[in-house]
């Protein structure tokens, strides 16, 4: 069975691209993975990830040590919230609470 694409787009906070800060910030390597990874998705291949509470899935680059964490619109459209490193584990848990609390506003405001 073949994956089915996926559309991704980026959200934005208060105009704020929180997901672009990251990744412009980081270096030209890095930023050559994250699209390959992003490229990945976009065939509809997840990868390594792990589904977290309030409907974020966190996508893992291991190597790298980056995440990317993204909510679901439908099936086959995600938005990427923001990214993030594994570096301190205090850090990640940050990084998930602050894409946790993006997401369920984004949510809340669709539905005005």
């Amino acid at each position: 069975m073949e994956a089915r694409p996926i559309t991704v787009s980026e959200i934005k906070v208060n105009g704020k691209n929180l997901f672009r800060d990251w990744l412009t910030g980081l270096d030209k390597t890095l930023q050559v993975t994250v699209d390959k990874r992003l490229n990945q998705l976009r065939r509809g291949n997840l990868g390594k990830h792990r589904n977290l509470a309030g409907g974020v899935t966190e996508l893992k680059m291991i190597r790298e040590g980056l995440r990317i964490y993204m909510g679901w619109d439908n099936k086959t459209a995600v938005l990427l919230i923001l990214g993030g490193g594994k570096g301190r584990k205090a850090d990640q848990n940050e990084d998930i609470k602050l894409a946790q609390s993006i997401w369920t506003i984004f949510k809340a405001s669709k539905m005005k």
